[in-house]
C-alpha cells in the first residue's frame, strides 16, 4: 500500500506543544509522547528522519491526506465529463471535514497557517466542482437552497451567486435570479466598492 510521509522538524514538534517548557524538558516531553504514539500506530510508522520525524501513513489515515485525494478525483473527473463521479468525488473529499476552518487548533501557529490556508482553498474549489457536476446532472432544484445558504455564509464569492442564479433560472425561477443578481450587486458596492465580473454580468 502506498503511503506518505509528514516530517516534522523535533525542535519545532517541542517548542509548539511546550511552548513554556526549556529545550531540555521540552525535549524530554516530547520523547516520552512519542513513545506512546509508536505503542499507539506502530513503530514501524513513526521514524526519526534528519532533524525531526516522520509519520507515515495510507492514503485514507490521514483526514488532509484523504480530502486531497477525492479532491483531485473528483476535479479529474469533472474535467473528464464524469458528472456522477465528480458529484460523488466531492462529496466524499468534503465528508472528511469537521467544521468550518482548517486545522483550527493550530490557527495561531506560523508552521500550520500556509497549510491549513491551502487545504481551505481547496475545501471551495472542491464545493466548486461538486456543485458544477451536479447542475451538469440536472439538480437545479435541489441546489437552490444549498446555493442560498452557501451565499448567506460567503457573501462576496460571486461564483456561488452565479451558480445560485443559473440553479434559479433553470427552476424557472427568473425573477428571483434577477433579484440575486442586484442584491450581489449592492454587497460588493457597499462592502468593496466594486460592481460584479463581466461574466456574472
Amino acid at each position: 500500500e502506498d503511503t506518505e510521509a509528514v516530517e516534522i522538524a523535533a525542535h519545532l514538534l517541542a517548542s509548539t506543544l511546550w511552548p513554556e517548557a526549556g529545550p531540555a524538558e521540552g525535549a524530554n516531553n516530547l520523547h516520552t509522547q512519542l513513545s506512546r504514539l509508536r505503542n499507539a500506530l506502530g513503530r514501524e510508522q513513526v521514524e526519526r528522519y534528519e532533524s525531526g520525524y516522520v509519520v507515515r501513513c495510507g492514503p485514507d489515515e490521514l483526514d488532509a491526506l484523504a480530502f486531497e485525494g477525492a479532491s483531485g478525483r473528483a476535479r479529474v473527473a469533472l474535467a473528464d465529463g464524469r458528472w456522477s463521479d465528480a458529484a460523488d468525488e466531492a462529496s466524499a473529499a468534503l465528508a472528511w471535514w469537521r467544521g468550518d476552518d482548517a486545522l483550527p487548533e493550530f490557527a495561531d501557529q506560523p508552521f500550520a497557517m500556509p497549510r491549513a490556508s491551502a487545504l481551505s482553498e481547496q475545501r471551495w474549489a472542491t464545493v466548486e466542482c461538486g456543485i458544477d457536476a451536479r447542475l451538469a446532472l440536472g439538480e437545479h432544484r435541489a441546489l437552490v437552497g444549498e446555493l442560498g445558504d452557501l451565499v448567506e455564509r460567503e457573501p462576496l464569492r460571486e461564483w456561488l451567486w452565479g451558480q445560485l442564479m443559473r440553479a434559479l433560472y433553470r427552476c424557472g425561477r427568473q425573477a428571483e435570479a434577477l433579484r440575486a443578481y442586484e442584491r450581489l450587486r449592492q454587497i460588493l458596492a457597499h462592502q468593496l466598492g466594486i460592481t460584479p465580473c463581466a461574466e456574472l454580468v
